[in-house]
């Protein structure tokens, strides 16, 4: 039995504005887990970061 392959959770598009949105404003941060949190929520997302593990998980309203 083979392993389906998931689709990405966020397209292309998705993840190239997030990084735009990290560049232009990471000066703005005293750390880039603050910068982080204060992005995501602009995208609909939401910061996780655990360790050196981080990610963005979905919110849903």
């Amino acid at each position: 039995m083979e392993k389906k392959k998931l689709p990405p959770k966020y397209t292309a598009e998705f993840r190239a504005r997030c990084v735009r949105l990290y560049k232009d404003h990471r000066v703005d941060y005293a750390s880039d887990n603050t910068a982080f949190n204060a992005i995501a929520p602009k995208l609909g997302c939401a910061f996780v970061a655990a360790g050196r593990n981080a990610m963005l998980v979905s919110v849903k309203a």
